[in-house]
């Protein structure tokens, strides 16, 4: 049951950060740039949450060592994740940077077996490959603009966010509260990109009521609600199969669009679709046969 509800965790992460391009779109059209973006809806989700604790009186002391590893996990991997995929958008598709961004299940099962020694079950093999034709598939190839510092940007993003979850795997993180590490993540990510938004003269708080609601709700679901969710389900069904899971992304962020940016609907989203369900199918059937040994 433990099991049934880390991969219900899962799913409610991949739907909040489906739905972050859809609403950072609309916080573009009203304004808002890349840097703004990132750094206010990280900044927001640490202003909730400290709120929250204030009033809540919630003890968020943590350990030398966990303060190190949290600090890693927001102002380094996280952060470079959000920035080299944000930035690769301006030089390729964001279908063509999603393909590259999603390398990160397979990094994720091949790392986890090389520092947490879980083991590569053939299922979970197929599950991951099956998942990254899903999303091959969903973008399509069609009218590609190839740069190659955009694929080194989106492959970066992807290789960034797998160390991301597979540190959020780590003994130390999972001893954590999961609000407490989303706080300390998203203002460890706002911290660093503040410096860079200063510097590069980026942050630009002039923008429509619409961009600043979308930059609030991006606080909201895409980080605090996306961010404890990924990292319960990381600490119940593992680093891999969160990393699996989380490739329902890309069809969240689909059929939102076709639903509210009037998108249009494809045979590669049918296709694409079925492939990701097919691999998630799999691996929990690989999940049941491993509960019952």
């Amino acid at each position: 049951m433990a099991k049934y509800r880390g991969f219900l965790y899962a799913i409610a992460s991949a739907i909040a950060f489906g739905l972050m391009p859809i609403l950072a779109k609309i916080a573009y059209i009203g304004g808002a740039n890349a840097i703004t973006v990132i750094f206010l809806r990280f900044f927001i989700a640490a202003l909730i949450l400290l709120g929250y604790f204030i009033l809540q009186r919630v003890n968020i002391k943590i350990t030398k060592q966990q303060l190190k590893k949290v600090i890693l996990l927001g102002l380094v991997w996280y952060m470079a994740t959000c920035l080299t995929l944000f930035i690769s958008y301006e030089y390729i598709s964001v279908g063509l940077a999603t393909v590259f961004h999603f390398i990160y299940p397979a990094v994720v099962t091949f790392l986890s077996y090389l520092v947490y020694k879980e083991h590569l079950y053939p299922n979970k093999i197929v599950s991951v490959v099956l998942s990254l034709l899903g999303v091959l598939v969903l973008v399509g190839f069609t009218s590609i603009k190839l740069s190659y510092k955009g694929i080194i940007l989106a492959l970066a993003s992807g290789i960034f966010y797998s160390f991301y979850i597979v540190e959020v795997g780590d003994k130390e993180i999972k001893s954590m509260d999961t609000l407490v590490l989303t706080f300390y993540v998203s203002f460890f990510a706002s911290l660093g990109i503040l410096p860079l938004g200063i510097v590069t003269k980026s942050l630009y708080l002039k923008m429509q009521f619409a961009s600043i609601l979308a930059i609030v709700l991006l606080a909201v679901i895409s980080t605090i609600i996306g961010l404890i969710t990924f990292a319960r389900s990381v600490k119940i069904i593992g680093p891999s199969s969160a990393a699996i899971f989380s490739t329902l992304e890309p069809i969240t962020s689909i059929v939102l669009g076709v639903i509210f940016l009037k998108e249009s609907m494809s045979l590669s989203l049918v296709m694409g679709t079925c492939l990701i369900v097919a691999s998630i199918l799999i691996l929990l059937r690989n999940e049941r046969k491993i509960s019952a040994i």
